[in-house]
């Protein structure tokens, strides 16, 4: 009986951190560039009792990141920027290492320097991108040419770098939209939107979450009988020990 409550437990603790993964996706519904997750399960180890093989329950084993295309919403602001396609921004973190988004919403801040809402510069191939004193426009081209106008004449400002890994399920997620290579990821393969691969990035435009409202209620919904299931065994396998209990006094 005691075996019987143990493996239920593990259900019961497996389910309520795929719930808090579910929950997670769901209260970022309307995050800028936010990638759902999604827990894995895996079976724990199996023993043999008495020549008979048993497992000995379930266990969380990842929570992958659907890196899926979120929908584009267009804004009317020149300096945000989303990514159709492949690909991430590069954005110079506080501890100067880089970090990779797929939030595009960028302004600049008192120095003309592109930040995003956290004040992490945004990277272009030759570092930050700042534009001139005294612009009245700012054009960014499919393939990340970023141009302002200054007293009626077009001025370069610097040119968009996407990143791209290999393995971008290796991502480490940082929070706040922000991911970091790690080994698993690979290291970065930098380039010109639009070349290879990587996507093409659109002025005044950003992408929404990839959560999935339907997706996420359906799953909300088994996540929950499930756990219903395993709190029935575990309450069923405290009944009979209780019953055991008494008859063995």
């Amino acid at each position: 009986m005691l075996r019987m409550m143990e493996l239920a437990t593990t259900g019961l603790v497996a389910e309520q951190r795929s719930l808090d993964v579910n929950a997670n996706n769901m209260a970022n519904l309307q995050s800028l560039g936010f990638k759902a997750g999604r827990a894995d399960f895996r079976d724990l180890l199996y023993q043999t009792v008495n020549g008979a093989v048993v497992g000995n329950g379930v266990g969380m084993a990842a929570t992958q990141t659907s890196f899926a295309q979120g929908a584009l919403q267009v804004t009317s602001v020149p300096t945000d920027l989303a990514i159709q396609g492949r690909g991430f921004f590069q954005v110079q973190l506080p501890n100067g290492s880089t970090g990779y988004t797929r939030a595009g919403h960028f302004l600049p801040d008192a120095n003309g320097n592109l930040v995003n809402p956290r004040g992490y510069y945004l990277l272009g191939s030759a570092g930050k991108l700042t534009l001139p004193a005294g612009y009245t426009s700012v054009t960014v081209s499919a393939h990340g040419a970023i141009t302002a106008k200054v007293n009626g004449q077009p001025q370069a400002v610097g040119q968009l770098s996407l990143a791209d890994f290999v393995n971008p399920q290796g991502l480490q997620d940082a929070g706040g939209g922000i991911f970091l290579a790690t080994a698993n990821s690979g290291t970065p393969q930098t380039g010109t939107p639009g070349q290879g691969e990587l996507g093409v990035v659109r002025q005044r435009a950003l992408e929404q979450s990839n959560v999935s409202m339907t997706q996420a209620m359906y799953r909300l919904i088994t996540e929950e009988r499930a756990y219903q299931m395993d709190g029935m065994a575990v309450q069923v396998s405290g009944k009979v020990y209780t019953l055991a209990n008494q008859v063995g006094s």
